[in-house]
Order: C-alpha cells, then structure tokens, then sequence
C-alpha cells in the first residue's frame, strides 16, 4: 500500500508541476499577444466552487493519510496546496481580457491581426475567431472607452453586421 501511495504521490506532483508549467507558459503568450489590457472580465464562482470541492477532497485524503504517518501527511497537504495554486492559475473560459494588440477568452488568445472581424453590440465585444463568434461582456462605463480603442487600433475589422 506504501508503494502505491508513493507512486500516487510523485503523479500528483509531477501533473501539478506540469500544469503550473504550462500556466507559466501561457502567462508569458497572453501578456506578448494582448499589450496594453483595457478590458478584464473574471467570473470567479465556477472556479471558486471547484477550489473549494478540491480542497475539501485533498483534506480528507490528508486524514486518510495520517494513518501512514506525519510524513505523509504533510507531503499530501503541501501537494494539495500547489494543487489548489494550479487550479487558481490556470485560466477558465470564464475569463476574458481584451487587450490593446489582441485578445484573451480562456485558453484563446489571438492577435487583433487574426481576428475576422469585432462588434460592440450590447453588452458584449464580440469577435470572429476560428469560424466562430467569440463574446466578453464589457460594462456599460467602458463600452464607449473601449469602442475608442478598437476604432483607432483596428477600424477596418469592425464589423456592421447587428
């Protein structure tokens, strides 16, 4: 049972040390793609929930633990612990950031130069990107600031399609 602990153990610790890679990675894609950030948009109670389910699970596997001994115990904890700054850092498709040279909703993120074509309709930007209609909400106060912005950086992929 030890050994399969211990192999269950250096998994976690290597898909967690993966996943903060890649987290990494993508931090440094979307701040060279987007420049300057004027518009974010984070729901957060997706990712709160599953925060709080996962961390809720890791604790009881860390009483689970105990019984092997402290070691284990504290070894399951500090995995739990990265695991749940994993969770928090990577991103969810309920995040959108709209960006002076590109944009960013989830795991997307393209240049303003690989976009079809952008609309300011509603309470969404809404954007053409891979044979599809993207959308991040904007608040009414940065509508306008932002309507701004795409118009001086890319007005001739505005689109007037309602």
């Amino acid at each position: 049972m030890q050994a399969l602990l211990t192999l269950l153990f250096w998994w976690t610790v290597l898909l967690v040390a993966g996943a903060l890679t890649v987290a990494y990675f993508h931090r440094l894609r979307v701040r060279a793609t987007l420049g300057s950030v004027l518009v974010v948009f984070q729901d957060r109670r997706p990712r709160r929930v599953a925060l709080l389910v996962y961390l809720v699970l890791a604790f009881l596997g860390c009483l689970q633990l105990g019984e092997f001994g402290r070691d284990s115990f504290f070894a399951a904890g500090a995995v739990s612990v990265v695991g749940a700054l994993a969770l928090v850092l990577l991103p969810t498709r309920n995040e959108g950031w709209i960006g002076t040279r590109g944009v960013r909703l989830g795991w997307l993120v393209r240049p303003w130069a690989s976009i079809g074509s952008w609309r300011l309709v509603g309470q969404h930007l809404r954007f053409f990107v891979d044979e599809r209609w993207c959308a991040i909400p904007v608040d009414e106060a940065e509508r306008e600031q932002l309507r701004g912005a795409l118009r001086e950086v890319i007005p001739a992929l505005e689109s007037t399609r309602t």
